[in-house]
């Protein structure tokens, strides 16, 4: 479970750049203008007109991470170990 590209990275761009606690900082772009991808800014921005048109492919990875953890939980009786390190 502690792996990022399992668990923690985010494929859905309007989920993570279009919440109302994302915000793009010009001081961090001043400093490093490639910090901000233009897909980013269109999300953040909620400049729909030109937001691409794809596939959402977020749901079955997030489908897999439940999945994932509800196997580990239903199998950790059956893992050798202290309690501790389970």
């Amino acid at each position: 479970m502690n792996n990022y590209s399992t668990f923690a990275s985010e494929g859905a761009n309007e989920l993570t750049f279009g919440t109302d606690d994302y915000g793009l900082i010009t001081d961090l772009y001043d400093a490093k203008s490639s910090i901000y991808p233009v897909n980013m800014v269109e999300f953040a921005t909620w400049d729909k007109d030109y937001l691409p048109d794809y596939d959402r492919p977020y749901w079955p990875a997030e489908w897999r991470k439940i999945f994932t953890a509800n196997l580990i939980l239903a199998n950790l009786s059956k893992v050798e170990g202290s309690q501790e390190l389970k």
